[in-house]
């Protein structure tokens, strides 16, 4: 009887610990999104640190994030693209975002380098076999986006490839 009491004890012990993690953890990830939010980068990765220092995978994304937009950090997208693979995303799916998030930039600010980066992200995550890249990259030569000239035959490639690639 004694073993059994002990035994539930120690369960219920562990099942507190757990709920408490993920309560807080819960908080430091909002926390740390709405910092970003609020483009209080600092505050962020104080939030953040602790959970990416135990392998959370959705601070580490958010980390991806913070690099790819030069969030508190300075913008590097190869470091992006090592945090978003460190929070699971494939290849593929990390150079897609890492290649979104350029496009955004390029949108707000008109900035060539931004385009740049974003068409040899799309390019390389298409080439890892990723439709959406592919699909962006025949919607951006058919309708001159990025500042691509518009490109028919361009479009048609990509738009092919994207369609071979969805099966």
């Amino acid at each position: 009887m004694k073993i059994k009491k002990r035994y539930i004890g120690a369960v219920i012990s562990v099942v507190l610990l757990l709920v408490g993690f993920l309560f807080v953890r819960g908080i430091l990830i909002n926390r740390g999104k709405v910092a970003l939010e609020e483009e209080n980068s600092a505050e962020a990765v104080n939030y953040l640190r602790p959970l990416v220092a135990i392998g959370d995978p959705e601070a580490e994304g958010l980390y991806g994030t913070m690099y790819s937009f030069g969030l508190g950090v300075k913008k590097d997208d190869q470091e992006a693209y090592n945090w978003y693979i460190k929070a699971g995303a494939t290849q593929a799916e990390a150079e897609y975002y890492v290649a979104e998030n350029n496009k955004f930039l390029f949108v707000r600010h008109k900035r060539a380098e931004d385009a740049a980066e974003s068409l040899k992200w799309y390019i390389q995550s298409a080439g890892d076999k990723n439709p959406k890249a592919a699909a962006f990259l025949s919607k951006a030569y058919a309708d001159g986006l990025l500042g691509l000239p518009r490109d028919e035959k361009q479009a048609r490639y990509w738009s092919d490839l994207a369609k071979a690639l969805k099966k």
